[in-house]
């Protein structure tokens, strides 16, 4: 047993870690189940295994604290390694959380910084993004590569609104990364995200020119995708002219590099500025077609943007009843994403056609989420207006 059990014992587990027989230990569980100090769950599909766990916590404790620290060390060790064999068979059923718990009490650090690092990653997959914070730290208190980690956590703690945070973990890589150009491009460009959503433009641009510096002629997708960003801050500076030659370039190396991130982006970042001239027809036919590059990337977040922004034009369009079911559909991909801050950006832009339609309870309920949403961005305790003025990106 352990002390904080992820994941519930069976019957085979038991047996493996006790290294009894399959007899003596169906026994014992008998025995524990009947005496009320285990208590055992069916499976939920005909399928499955029963399971087994302590029916208090506080009797988990004495049994855990009556063995020696060598026994408990083995037996974690035991676990780690039946549970080890399980994920290689079907990574999906048996996490790696729970293997990272068993090689750390085992007193296997390296070993156990790996797995927390591969519960990260399964984390970031799922948009778990706490739980990815969580587990990144124990890597991170484990030895896992310190660049690796602070890049990851920077990434993390961008979409958890915690802005200046994100940039402590990325300029801590920024330094430590050392000769390697792309990583560093890497970086710079991440950084400069930041400060764009914190409205440092003229920060976010030079992180951007430095990033393309260390680039040079390599990496076209990435550099298609740094020319849409820049696209988009000569946007929020009101720089229309520089914005669509930006945008036009970098739409080009997109479309080169068969890159359909890039292009989708490159294609809502056209759609915005063609709105703002009011070329409406134009700005419904680039964002429809970066929609629909943006749905079949496995990642959302484009896919909300063009969503948004589309929602945003028909509204200003007159025809609400076409932008209400996407500037829905924007928040639901939105709150599976967990962008904090965007997230506050789509209740914002939700709330304004409820408000349009007559919906005034619902848009009240959505203007309360998005104020806790922009609350809840750390800009570092300067005051930052621009913040609360996200609508589209």
């Amino acid at each position: 047993p352990t002390r904080r059990s992820s994941d519930l014992c069976d019957a085979d587990l038991l047996r493996a870690v006790s290294g009894r027989g399959e007899t003596e230990t169906v026994e014992a569980l008998d025995e524990a189940v009947r005496r009320f100090l285990l208590t055992e769950t069916p499976p939920a599909g005909d399928r499955g295994r029963p399971t087994y766990e302590f029916p208090y916590e506080a009797l988990r404790e004495v049994v855990y604290d009556s063995a020696t620290l060598a026994r408990r060390r083995l037996l974690h060790g035991r676990a780690a390694g039946v549970l080890i064999r399980r994920h290689e068979r079907d990574p999906v059923t048996t996490r790696a959380a729970p293997i990272a718990e068993h090689l750390q009490r085992a007193g296997r650090d390296g070993e156990a910084a790996d797995w927390w690092w591969q519960a990260a990653g399964r984390a970031r997959d799922l948009y778990a993004h706490a739980e990815e914070y969580a587990y990144l730290r124990r890597a991170e208190a484990l030895g896992y590569p310190p660049v690796e980690v602070a890049v990851a956590l920077g990434d993390v703690l961008t979409v958890l609104g915690r802005y200046r945070e994100a940039l402590a973990e990325f300029e801590t890589a920024a330094s430590a990364i050392d000769g390697q150009q792309a990583g560093s491009a890497g970086i710079e460009h991440k950084l400069a995200e930041v400060h764009h959503r914190l409205g440092d433009w003229a920060l976010a641009e030079a992180h951007l020119q430095v990033a393309l510096d260390l680039l040079g002629p390599g990496d076209p997708s990435r550099r298609a995708r740094i020319g849409a960003d820049r696209a988009v801050l000569a946007y929020r500076r009101g720089a229309a002219q520089d914005a669509a030659g930006l945008a036009e370039r970098a739409l080009e190396a997109a479309r080169r590099a068969g890159d359909p991130a890039a292009v989708a982006q490159a294609l809502n970042v056209l759609g915005m500025l063609d709105a703002r001239r009011g070329a409406a027809a134009s700005a419904a036919a680039r964002l429809r077609e970066s929609l629909e590059h943006a749905r079949g990337l496995p990642d959302p977040g484009a896919a909300v943007a063009a969503l948004n922004n589309l929602s945003r034009l028909l509204a200003d369009s007159g025809k609400p009843g076409e932008a209400l079911p996407l500037a829905q559909e924007a928040l639901a991909l939105g709150r599976e994403l967990g962008d904090q801050h965007r997230v506050a950006a789509l209740h914002t832009n939700l709330a304004d056609l409820l408000h349009a339609a007559g919906q005034r309870e619902a848009a009240l309920a959505h203007l309360k989420e998005a104020a806790r949403g922009f609350a809840s961005v750390d800009t570092g305790g300067t005051p930052r207006p621009e913040v609360w003025t996200l609508v589209e990106w």
